[in-house]
């Protein structure tokens, strides 16, 4: 974005001009070039709330980058819950719980930006003929966070899972027995 026409957009929200290099500066990106004081006062001048102005501020390519390390706490909120609030992904009911089960677990396969499959805990996978039997190749080196590796058979597991009998899953449907 030209420095011109982001100035120029920037009017309408009556800022300062150290707000606008605020924003420019964050519109322009890059590791560490934005202080949390700086997103609370983007976030104050622009009313923005301060769970958006967080996810607007996050840096994702340096995170995906990151190297991960062993240990620590994840902690996880949302201000829409309910009484059947749920972790298993087999007895998903609500958009909230498939938020926080795509934001805790990982699949098979994920989906790109364009809405094509990509590999993600498969390293690759491939249709037969007429596409009603699928195989999937395992990424070596998937660890769960007991330290075993993910195999072929926790794969089988889960998808028996979704398929049992008193199963409530919602892909249940489209898993052939």
């Amino acid at each position: 974005m030209k420095d011109d026409k982001s100035q120029s957009e920037l009017k309408f929200l009556d800022l300062t001009q150290s707000d606008k290099d605020l924003v420019d500066k964050m519109v322009k990106g890059g590791s560490g070039t934005v202080t949390r004081r700086d997103a609370l006062k983007l976030a104050a001048v622009t009313g923005v709330s301060l769970t958006v102005a967080e996810l607007l501020l996050t840096d994702g390519k340096a995170v995906m980058a990151a190297t991960p390390k062993k240990g620590g706490s994840v902690r996880m909120a949302s201000n829409i819950h309910g009484p059947n609030d749920n972790l298993d992904p087999v007895v998903f009911t609500s958009s909230i719980d498939y938020c926080r089960g795509r934001a805790t677990y990982n699949g098979l396969v994920q989906l790109a930006d364009d809405l094509s499959p990509q590999p993600e805990l498969a390293e690759s996978f491939e249709p037969n003929s007429n596409a009603t039997e699928w195989t999937f190749k395992i990424r070596k080196g998937v660890e769960f966070h007991n330290g075993g590796e993910l195999t072929a058979d926790d794969v089988i597991y889960t998808m028996k899972r979704h398929q049992g009998e008193d199963s409530v899953s919602v892909i249940k449907a489209v898993l052939d027995p």
